[in-house]
């Protein structure tokens, strides 16, 4: 039996402040040099879309908050970006449409190993 941890409105409230979190222009420019390197990567035959880097960013924010940041960090989305893209992104010779994406270790190799922060 499960027991009852918020009221909804402790939810929406939670959710609110999250989506406040403030993301600064560096974190926002390191999430768009991540999603252009997929893009432009020669092994990926279906890249992130502009949903997956919208989704990096508000796992971001979430965990920020959760962690009582003060600000999104590159560690947070460094941190995130496997566990968020790794099914949002299809290598070539593997998409279908049952796939489950590109393996956490090419993502962790291939991007966060070549898309230096700053």
């Amino acid at each position: 039996k499960l027991e009852q941890v918020l009221e909804l409105e402790e939810i929406r409230s939670c959710q609110e402040m999250a989506n406040e979190m403030e993301v600064p222009e560096h974190v926002y420019d390191y999430i768009t040099r991540l999603t252009e390197t997929v893009r432009n990567h020669e092994e990926v035959d279906l890249p992130v879309s502009p949903r997956g880097s919208i989704a990096l960013m508000r796992a971001s924010q979430a965990l920020s908050y959760i962690r009582e940041l003060k600000a999104v960090n590159m560690d947070i989305v460094k941190e995130l970006v496997p566990v968020v893209w790794c099914h949002r992104i299809g290598l070539k010779g593997t998409t279908t449409f049952n796939s489950e994406g590109a393996p956490i270790e090419w993502v962790q190799h291939e991007l966060l190993q070549k898309v230096k922060i700053g």
